[in-house]
């Protein structure tokens, strides 16, 4: 996968010693995404909807997958609530208050 994200990148973008495939991908994607990795998240989450839809009991093993996964504590499960709005930007690199290591 990162050999394929190389190439589209070498082909989308100018060259550069310190090109950031991430950078690349979110400034030259006009229209639908080029990155080969959104490509298979987004095709992935529409076969589960479609799942979801077409067979009702399939909604509730997805339910029960969601919540085994957010009480065993696993990172990007979390329920966010009011407090988000609270968050502060991250400090840019090299000013205080960022940790560094």
């Amino acid at each position: 996968m990162a050999t394929l994200r190389s190439a589209i990148a070498k082909t989308i973008a100018p060259v550069s010693t310190l090109a950031s495939l991430t950078q690349i991908f979110l400034t030259s994607s006009f229209g639908t995404d080029l990155d080969p990795e959104v490509q298979i998240f987004v095709r992935g989450v529409k076969m589960l909807r479609r799942m979801i839809y077409k067979h009702a009991e399939v909604k509730a093993k997805v339910k029960k997958i969601i919540h085994l996964y957010r009480n065993g504590g696993l990172k990007g499960c979390e329920e966010y609530g009011p407090q988000i709005g609270e968050l502060q930007p991250c400090p840019a690199v090299g000013m205080k208050g960022r940790k560094m290591g």
